[in-house]
């Protein structure tokens, strides 16, 4: 293995830049509209330190040149300063501009409600309020005939229903924007994973589940019907998928705004679930992939691992940069290639496999 790069993580506060962190953890994700960090800084006296709560910052990696890579462009949340006879000590965390997103109520004035407009509009004006802008990276197909903001749901929440029924995924640029995207979008990495010698691979574990798979998936249409005294839904189409992965009997009914779609939508939803029921965690050396470049999902990586029982191109749909006494590491979420992409081509209707089990090489 090749001698690893020196990388800091840098916390910047305006024109002051924090680094020397003793413990870091900073999560990127696709199934997390929000990136989060967690860092802790030691020292021996308590010398002034000033950290505005609930400012604005920017997380970056820092190289051996002294070159910032932004990851993640947000708020700080939380401020912990503690202390013990040896030591003083300051933890912050922070999150995305997208963290408000998912704290805050959806509002569109003045009905909350959209006609004929395209998923990326919708986006755009929920977020507006935020300052945070929204780019379209993939296709993100017809207008809709209407959308509506339910009571209740937080900015995030509608926003990724929108999304939900176009096969896109939101997610943070690491900038303090959206992009709208799609698996179909991910960067090769070129990279492989495999514990042998020589590798940065340090550590992996399994995970594969049932308990989100379902052996038919029914995807309901509503409409709306005025019988003069209001506005009511009503049931408008089906469309059914099966999953011969699921040989027992477990239905889900899924019910969707828009018949268009219900196909697709049935497609998407036994599609996600076969993808996230197999997925790894791989630790690894470093903050970096063989070509330099930071880990970041999004992207793919091949996994050769006998134990997992995994040779395959995968999506890495998280990452998290660790930093502690054990080491600087990246922990990789890798899933299925196709895990979230609605918009490969469409399987065969009995879709997945009728004979999963894990064998180990």
């Amino acid at each position: 293995m090749s001698t690893l790069p020196t990388d800091l993580m840098v916390l910047e506060l305006g024109d002051q830049l924090w680094r020397g962190w003793t413990s870091v953890s900073v999560t990127r994700s696709i199934e997390a509209v929000a990136g989060a960090f967690d860092l802790t800084l030691t020292r021996r006296t308590g010398a002034r330190l000033r950290i505005p709560l609930g400012g604005p910052c920017r997380v970056s990696v820092e190289d051996e040149r002294g070159r910032r890579t932004p990851v993640l462009t947000g708020y700080i949340d939380d401020v912990e300063p503690s202390y013990d006879a040896q030591s003083h000590e300051v933890t912050v965390r922070g999150r995305d501009a997208a963290g408000d997103l998912v704290d805050c109520s959806a509002i569109h004035l003045p009905s909350g409600e959209w006609h004929g407009v395209t998923l990326d509009q919708i986006a755009r004006d929920l977020v507006a309020p935020y300052g945070i802008s929204v780019r379209a990276a993939a296709d993100t197909g017809p207008a809709f005939a209407s959308f509506r903001i339910q009571e209740g749901e937080t900015v995030w929440d509608a926003l990724e229903r929108a999304c939900r029924y176009r096969g896109i995924l939101a997610m943070s640029d690491g900038l303090g924007g959206l992009v709208l995207t799609t698996p179909a979008q991910a960067r090769d990495t070129g990279a492989t994973l495999e514990r042998v010698p020589g590798t940065r691979v340090l550590s992996a574990r399994g995970m594969m589940s049932h308990r989100d798979r379902y052996s038919t998936i029914t995807v309901k249409g509503q409409s709306a019907l005025d019988d003069g005294f209001g506005v009511e839904a009503v049931a408008a189409g089906r469309a059914s998928v099966t999953d011969a992965g699921v040989p027992r009997h477990r239905p889900l009914i899924v019910l969707a705004e828009e018949g268009e779609s219900l196909a697709d939508r049935a497609a998407w939803e036994r599609t996600v679930r076969q993808g996230r029921s197999r997925r790894a965690e791989i630790t690894v050396a470093g903050w970096r992939d063989d070509a330099d470049a930071l880990w970041r999902p999004l992207t793919l990586v091949r996994v050769v691992d006998p134990w997992l029982a995994l040779d395959r191109a995968m999506l890495i749909a998280g990452v998290t940069y660790d930093k502690s006494d054990d080491g600087t590491t990246a922990t990789l979420e890798v899933v299925a290639e196709g895990a979230f992409d609605v918009r490969q081509e469409t399987p065969p209707e009995s879709g997945g496999d009728a004979d999963e089990q894990w064998v180990a090489r």
